[in-house]
């Protein structure tokens, strides 16, 4: 079953929040967002980090209930409760049986409207999020993706790591996070979506009246997107392997580009029978990672090529990679490879709609990026579509038309890093045995 089998309902509110629901009379469990439209690209530099504290700070009590309430409400009636913030959006969900809907969405509004922010919780929070920054920077796994952005947007919001950084936390105070909150938090940025045995108008009540305080402002001016940057950054550990990952422009979430990239994505690195797998793991021996994956936002988007080798075999994984891209662009997939990695995209999609937590982000990330329910059979077809021309075409246009950036974390020096660099960023020949 997809999100086209279910009766698909949406209302906006008077003050401008949209409520969507996917009703599934057979389900079991009914999945509730609160999604925000504002993220991590919302922030300045001074300010970086303020999305995801402030998204901890709700649950630190309200005016009505404390921390402690909060939890206890909902895990009293067997529900869970979470949060999440990204780039672009933040979201606030919760899973309940279909007779706990009201105190779920009484709880979730509750948080984001009526929030306490007190000093002494904010003091005590800084210290969970300098403990995640710094979980995040001791794992070069995570900091080489952390970094990688940064290296080719700069000082773009979208560069930024949303955790944000150690220094800023120092200046987040209650007026900070409450003027933020206020610009932020309104209701023309709220989406409420739900699937599952949702009786819809019962949904809407509950919303209207949980948001009835939430300032109407308008949604803020469009982001600019930013520049890519042809470049590269060097973060040295102490560890005996290096983490390479390789950036190049990808696409945005509405270009239609998007199709035979994914395509790509997954012969070129998205599996076990991948062509970077196969040579680089499977038939070397020269990495126990290796892969590609895509970032996409409203208007832009980044292709990453990442690996864990060692200093000595970086180089030629890295000419090895490079090999592969300057044989895709000029011949392209295989038969068989683009009619696997489309039938391996089709079935991945299929399966992950397996729950209503995931109908309920599709239909949520749906109305966000396009403003109305994207059937799963119109991805289906779309992918089914591309052909091998379209597969030389975006890697010409997106992945080998010089346009590259490099992020390395690792026991080396940075000026093997600037060697590595060369090899990049003047890439030509054949690989090289070491």
């Amino acid at each position: 079953m997809n999100a086209s089998d279910f009766t698909s309902r949406q209302q906006i509110l008077d003050h401008g929040a949209l409520v969507a629901a996917l009703e599934m009379p057979w389900a079991r469990a009914v999945s509730v967002g609160l999604w925000l439209r504002t993220g991590s690209q919302d922030e300045t530099p001074a300010n970086s980090g303020i999305s995801h504290f402030l998204e901890h700070m709700v649950f630190k009590g309200t005016t009505r209930r404390t921390a402690a309430a909060i939890a206890g409400e909902i895990e009293s009636v067997g529900g869970q409760l979470d949060a999440f913030t990204e780039k672009e959006y933040t979201c606030y969900y919760f899973k309940v049986l279909p007779q706990h809907l009201a105190l779920g969405l009484d709880i979730v509004t509750d948080m984001i409207v009526h929030p306490l922010l007190q000093p002494q919780d904010i003091e005590l929070e800084k210290k969970v999020v300098l403990d995640e920054i710094r979980s995040a920077e001791d794992s070069p796994e995570e900091l080489v993706f952390d970094l990688l952005p940064r290296t080719c947007w700069g000082n773009h919001p979208l560069g930024q790591p949303v955790l944000g950084r150690e220094e800023n936390l120092n200046h987040f105070s209650q007026p900070l996070l409450r003027d933020y909150l206020q610009g932020h938090y309104t209701a023309a940025r709220v989406l409420v979506a739900a699937a599952g045995p949702v009786d819809f108008q019962a949904l809407v009540s509950e919303v209207e009246r949980g948001l009835s305080d939430l300032p109407a402002s308008p949604n803020g001016r469009p982001p600019v997107a930013p520049t890519f940057h042809s470049a590269w950054k060097f973060v040295p550990k102490g560890t005996k392997q290096v983490q390479l990952c390789l950036g190049l422009p990808g696409c945005s979430r509405h270009e239609e580009e998007r199709y035979p990239l994914a395509v790509l994505d997954c012969a070129l690195g998205g599996g076990m029978s991948s062509r970077l797998f196969q040579e680089i793991r499977e038939k070397r021996g020269l990495a126990y990672s290796i892969g590609t994956a895509q970032a996409s936002y409203h208007n832009t988007g980044l292709f990453t090529i990442g690996a864990g080798t060692s200093p000595q075999t970086a180089p030629l994984v890295l000419e090895i990679i490079l090999r592969e891209l300057k044989d895709l662009a000029s011949r392209g997939l295989s038969g068989e490879e683009l009619q696997r990695a489309k039938e391996q995209l089709k079935a991945s999609l299929i399966l992950s709609l397996e729950t209503t937590s995931a109908h309920m982000n599709w239909l949520a990330r749906s109305l966000l990026y396009y403003g109305r329910q994207v059937p799963l059979e119109e991805v289906l077809t779309h992918l089914d579509q591309v052909t091998p021309a379209d597969v030389i075409r975006v890697t010409r246009e997106r992945l080998a038309a010089g346009r590259v950036a490099l992020a390395v974390v690792g026991g080396v020096e940075e000026s093997e890093v600037a060697e590595w660099w060369e090899l990049v960023s003047n890439a030509e020949g054949e690989p090289k045995e070491v």
